[in-house]
Formats: structure tokens, C-alpha cells, sequence
């Protein structure tokens, strides 16, 4: 009985360390898409952020010749 219980943890480490390795194939696959994904989602976010900051910039150029024309300082 002995013999057949060491014979059956053999065959089941075996049968789990495939299994973990396998397992831990498939995750790095999975974590380079993400990976990717996310860069790919982070360049937008910061290509937005960008011309969100250049549309801020030239809209308080705006306000502020709007205000100097109110003010009745002229266009400088």
C-alpha cells in the first residue's frame, strides 16, 4: 500500500507541476494583452489630456482679450 500511495503522489506532482506551468503560460500571455491595452489606453489618456491643455490655454487667451475689450484696454 505504500508503494501505490508513493506512486500516486508521483503521478500527481507530475500531472500539477504541468498543470501550474501550463497555467503560468497562459497568465503571462494574458498579462502582456493587458499590458498593451493599457498603453495603448494610457497614450490616448494622454494625447486627450493634451489637447484638453491646449484647448484650456487658448480659451484663457480668449477670456482674457474678451476682458481687456470689456476693461476697454484693446487687443493687447
Amino acid at each position: 500500500m505504500n508503494k501505490l500511495n508513493k506512486f500516486k503522489d508521483l503521478v500527481l506532482s507530475k500531472i500539477t507541476s504541468k498543470i501550474i506551468k501550463e497555467l503560468n503560460k497562459e497568465i503571462s500571455k494574458q498579462n502582456e494583452n493587458i499590458l498593451i491595452l493599457l498603453n495603448g489606453e494610457f497614450a490616448i489618456a494622454k494625447e486627450q489630456h493634451l489637447n484638453n491643455t491646449n484647448k484650456i490655454k487658448e480659451i484663457s487667451k480668449q477670456l482674457d482679450v474678451l476682458g481687456r475689450l470689456l476693461r476697454g484696454k484693446g487687443f493687447n
